[in-house]
């Protein structure tokens, strides 16, 4: 198994009442398979991604990543494991604003230790997904589709293990996700990256090997 949950239960505090947002989740994930999480508003999904992402903590329970206790490390030994293994793509892009589409690829792989040719990388990260002729340009020079696609070279030019995406087509219209899902799942078969997503939209959620869906905290049903 590349990624393992046990038992992961995850409550937040409001005063004296304690609200609960996963109960009792466990998964397993293999190498090169493709995960989707889905579920209604509120239903835990996101939260559940960003703990198996290991950018958040479950309040009790275990997830291993690469065979190891990511979530019983602490922030900074889970910083230097995602480094150069864990690819991220978000609904909202998060691409530097003062940064040219080159430059916020180029910026996954400067802080990976040891990382080399770090520019012909990022160029041909940014060729793969179309966007070549668009490495100078701005963020804001760029559609929402192209951020995205910016944000999908920025995961894949470190050759992640685990690519982690939480509605990656959530603010694009249907011609440009229907180009988004065909890119996210060419470059996770070309490299071997195992995909682990969250997302309503039911056409990319029925492209994944396995859909888990999540309801009040629970997994309600998997296949």
């Amino acid at each position: 198994m590349i990624l393992e949950a046990v038992d992961i239960h995850k409550s937040v505090f409001m005063g004296d009442r304690e609200i609960r947002i996963l109960s009792g989740i466990s998964l397993a994930v293999s190498a090169g398979d493709s995960i989707a999480i889905t579920g209604p508003s509120g239903s835990g999904k996101t939260t559940l991604l960003g703990i198996l992402a290991g950018l958040d903590l479950p309040g009790s329970g275990i997830v291993r990543l690469l065979g190891q206790p990511f979530s019983e490390m602490d922030e900074n030994a889970r910083a230097l494991m995602r480094n150069g293994k864990v690819g991220f793509v978000f609904q909202s892009f998060h691409l530097l604003a003062n940064l040219t589409a080159l430059e916020n690829v180029s910026l996954a792989l400067e802080v990976v230790p040891g990382s080399r040719d770090i520019r012909q990388r990022s160029q041909h990260a940014l060729s793969m997904v179309g966007l070549a002729d668009r490495a100078e340009h701005l963020p804001s020079q760029l559609s929402g589709g192209e951020q995205q696609r910016v944000a999908l070279a920025r995961a894949m030019v470190i050759n992640p293990a685990v690519l982690f995406a939480d509605e990656p087509t959530g603010n694009l219209d249907h011609g440009t996700s229907e180009m988004v899902i065909e890119m996210l799942f060419s470059l996770c078969r070309e490299t071997g990256a195992t995909l682990v997503l969250v997302s309503h939209d039911t056409r990319l959620a029925d492209r994944c090997d396995s859909r888990f869906r999540i309801e009040a905290g629970k997994f309600v049903s998997g296949s």
